[in-house]
């Protein structure tokens, strides 16, 4: 009897020696898995200086050309950012936008723009010592010809949300001043804006700012909804005592349906939102909030109780899961409740969602990834030269990902096959 019972403790322990991982609530992944995994193609981009921007993010895919970025040199007087059009079956460069570099109109591509038929229309931030303020442009993808710029006037370029959003022919874009907020209609194809409202403070000292970094139009009930979060400080001299806002505008109208308090996390602001199933999502901090933009009403909201690094205020939505991730975390939680489903510790530095799967550009430079629904591990890709950047947002077109490194674009198989 005692030999029975001792052979038993040895299988036991042989099954927790060996077979541990089976219990683990993320599915191990082999080396040799890891390694395996290879890009369709690699395609070394133009320029010495490296696609140190947000590279890919917003950039869309066009008749079947993925857009990156690359810079080809920078210094205090010279910023020579470029996009290039890859086929997306081998990655070979079809064309470069601008084919030369001109100091006195030098390019500078962010942000998310808004396509229609074959013309791009984007945002340029001020930068530096290379330019003062904020231009709009347009450039058609068949020509790759500027159509026309909007220079923004110097006093309304101070530093807020870098995408471009639209309705067919007429896109909406928002500036800041050094006091107030405010929201433009322009016309794709003759390039013609006009301020359509504006946010100002209720003091004479005080300051209105748009926080969320994403511009967010969506359809509810056949009305066309600008979504953006705002901060209102009633005194400039004391920064650290303001109110934080959910703000829904009918951009067709032209006025305000309503403005939503949002109890703030700390020093934080509303810095996230997406629009998902008729309804708003938002992150402040280590909080997180679900709107019904209909009512106006807040249906739910999570707050985290750990420390301050273990924030994770990136955002996405899919599948009935809200995402969240941040530099230590990542959460997920019921989209219609609020409740957490699970948490983790990838290091993510940059994060997308396609297809049920999240996307994480970590910041230890690989790229994960997780199955949405419960947090667990589907692969871990590792960068061919070096490490992916956090800078980049991976994108998924059909079956295929997009990635890249410091001066390399990457195609890979989209979903774990």
């Amino acid at each position: 009897m005692e030999k029975s019972l001792s052979g038993n403790y040895l299988v036991l322990l042989v099954l927790i020696l060996f077979g541990g991982c089976a219990c683990n609530s993320v599915p191990p992944v082999l080396q040799e898995e890891i390694e395996m995994i290879k890009p369709l193609w690699s395609t070394t981009l133009p320029g010495e200086a490296g696609v140190y921007n947000d590279g890919l993010i917003g950039l869309p895919v066009y008749k079947n050309k993925i857009l990156f970025h690359s810079t080809y040199f920078t210094n205090l007087y010279n910023e020579d950012n470029r996009i290039h059009a890859l086929d997306i079956e081998t990655g070979k460069i079809e064309w470069t936008f601008p084919e030369t570099y001109d100091n006195k109109n030098p390019m500078f591509f962010w942000g998310t723009p808004y396509i229609y038929d074959e013309k791009l229309v984007a945002k340029m931030p001020k930068f530096g010592n290379l330019s003062r303020n904020d231009r709009i442009i347009c450039l058609n993808l068949n020509t790759q010809q500027l159509l026309w710029t909007v220079d923004v006037p110097e006093n309304i370029s101070y530093a807020g949300c870098r995408d471009v959003v639209g309705i067919s022919g007429i896109f909406y874009y928002m500036q800041e001043s050094e006091n107030g907020a405010y929201i433009f209609e322009g016309n794709v194809m003759t390039g013609n804006v006009d301020s359509i409202y504006s946010l100002h403070p209720v003091t004479q000292n005080g300051r209105v700012e748009i926080t969320t970094n994403n511009a967010l139009l969506g359809e509810i009930d056949g009305e066309s909804l600008l979504f953006f979060a705002s901060k209102l400080i009633n005194d400039k001299n004391i920064k650290e005592e303001y109110e934080c806002f959910f703000n829904i505008f009918d951009v067709k109208e032209r006025k305000f349906l309503s403005r939503i308090s949002v109890s703030n996390d700390e020093n934080y602001v509303v810095s996230n939102a997406k629009f998902y199933d008729n309804k708003i999502y938002c992150t402040s901090g280590r909080k997180a909030f679900c709107i019904d933009p209909v009512s106006g009403k807040l249906l739910w909201e999570f707050s985290s109780t750990e420390h301050v690094n273990y924030t994770a205020q990136g955002l996405l939505v899919q599948n009935n899961v809200v995402f969240l991730w941040g530099d230590n975390r990542f959460i997920g939680l019921d989209a219609t409740s609020g409740h957490l489903k699970y948490k983790g510790d990838i290091e993510c530095g940059n994060a997308e969602v396609f297809g049920g799967q999240v996307y994480i550009i970590s910041r230890d430079g690989h790229l994960y990834l997780l199955n949405i629904e419960n947090g667990k591990l589907i692969c871990k890709i590792t960068c061919p030269d070096k490490y992916f950047l956090t800078g980049c947002k991976p994108q998924v077109f059909e079956d295929k990902l997009f990635v890249f490194d410091e001066h390399h674009a990457y195609c890979f198989n989209a979903f774990s096959k």
